[in-house]
């Protein structure tokens, strides 16, 4: 007769069903773990977009600007802002010198964007 004392683990009941189900249980606990870290970082990366937002005239530019003209606000709106970059400390501008201008035109709104869609 055999005493329950000298049962090997691999015979016990229930064990060979945890054999079975150990990688199912590892599985969902990974799964569980990266569910809850995915919504933490969509959290912080919807927290700073309604920061970002919250600004008045979001910029994407670390530079001081005033601005000139705000194309919103023309007989017909458009959607483009005329900006005056501040000069850092110690940076002396030539009044006599002409302007950089550049022109964004945004997610491929170019000229003729319209007629190649047929309107």
């Amino acid at each position: 007769m055999t005493s329950p004392s000298n049962t090997s683990p691999a015979t016990l009941p229930g064990q060979a069903l945890w054999g079975m189900m150990q990688p199912f249980w590892e599985f969902s606990t990974d799964m569980a773990q990266h569910a809850i870290l995915y919504g933490d970082v969509m959290r912080q990366h919807g927290d700073n977009y309604r920061a970002h937002m919250a600004v008045a005239l979001p910029n994407v530019l670390s530079y001081a600007t005033t601005t000139v003209l705000d194309g919103r606000e023309l007989e017909r709106p458009v959607n483009y802002l005329q900006l005056e970059i501040a000069p850092p400390e110690g940076v002396k501008v030539d009044p006599g010198k002409r302007p950089f201008v550049e022109v964004d035109p945004r997610a491929g709104l170019r000229a003729g964007h319209r007629r190649l869609q047929g309107r």
